[in-house]
């Protein structure tokens, strides 16, 4: 069986979060996720804008916002060419003709298309506006919820906001289980990087509580033969569950996921795949062929934290065609 695991935002306090959960249950979610990376900030945005360095004016000067200074606006006139709007050191507005070339835009990339900086983006804008709560409000979170709790700490590499540094990634993982979530995830660069990492597996095994062993390749999809070596690296840890997050953007990536499911599915582990990118909700629509223990969706679709999660509501829908039966 395959559980459905919401991944919330926890933009709102404790009370309203408990109440989406249990709204969310009666949609036939099994599980939900609280990443405490997007819950508990280790770094306050407030205090980055003070630490910025300050620009001194002189007397008399007067600065233009968003203007850099002896910067010559030039008139270019080509073929092909088209109009913008800028403001000049005295706040005029003027036209500026700039040329648009074969090259220029080629200069540009995909960038602007690429779904894992789209999300990104999504996910620094609201990192601004989600009020920090305390670790003792996801206690009561944890405590109140009406369906299994899981809660991850992702660092910034990996897509998350956590920027911390090891010793306070460990400790905050320490202090989580102390409330005894069902599932606990834990990110296997950081058991490699530091041993001491393996004390906190033990504790949470001591308290009943399940351990993800998670990997996570947000620039692309491994091939077969890495999809071997990370495998391997991760039944070292021992884990409950394995869970894999790739940047999925192509079918040949999709490919290389069915046939490490295959692999894991021979050795008779539990897993899960968590797509990012343009193809990554792939993994959650395909869970139960995969036959993953879990697949990622968003609570709606106005709350989606990431782009690559398909809602809950579409997820059911997904899941009835594929199975031939209602979920």
């Amino acid at each position: 069986m395959t559980l459905k695991c919401a991944v919330l935002t926890c933009e709102n306090g404790t009370e309203s979060i408990v109440a989406e959960i249990q709204q969310l249950k009666e949609k036939g979610l099994d599980l939900v996720e609280l990443r405490l990376d997007r819950y508990l900030f280790m770094k306050d945005t407030a205090a980055d804008s003070s630490d910025a360095p300050s620009e001194e004016v002189t007397a008399g000067e007067e600065k233009t916002e968003g203007v850099s200074e002896n910067v010559p606006v030039v008139e270019v006139t080509l073929e092909e060419e088209k109009a913008k709007d800028v403001s000049n050191e005295e706040s005029e507005t003027i036209e500026v003709l700039i040329p648009v070339t074969e090259e220029s835009e080629d200069d540009t990339g995909d960038v602007d298309n690429d779904p894992a900086a789209v999300e990104i983006e999504e996910a620094e804008k609201l990192k601004e506006k989600i009020p920090k709560p305390t670790v003792e409000q996801l206690e009561d979170v944890i405590h109140k919820s009406s369906i299994p709790v899981l809660c991850s700490v992702q660092r910034k590499g990996n897509g998350g906001w956590f920027e911390g540094d090891l010793d306070e990634k460990r400790s905050l993982l320490g202090k989580i289980i102390e409330y005894s979530p069902s599932y606990l995830e834990v990110e296997l660069d950081d058991i490699q990087i530091d041993k001491t990492f393996m004390d906190i597996l033990e504790d949470a095994r001591k308290k009943s509580i399940k351990v993800i062993i998670s990997k996570y390749n947000a620039e692309g999809c491994y091939n077969e033969e890495e999809f071997e070596y990370v495998l391997r690296s991760m039944y070292e840890m021992n884990g409950d569950i394995y869970k894999i997050c790739c940047n999925i953007s192509s079918f040949t990536h999709l490919a290389n996921i069915f046939c490490s499911a295959f692999e894991m599915r021979k050795e008779e582990k539990s897993f899960t795949f968590h797509g990012i990118g343009k193809l990554g909700n792939k993994c959650a629509q395909y869970a139960p062929l995969l036959g993953s223990v879990m697949a990622f969706c968003s609570p709606g679709k106005d709350e989606t934290p990431d782009k690559s999660l398909v809602d809950i509501d579409l997820l059911n829908e997904q899941w009835n065609i594929l199975t031939g039966k209602e979920i």
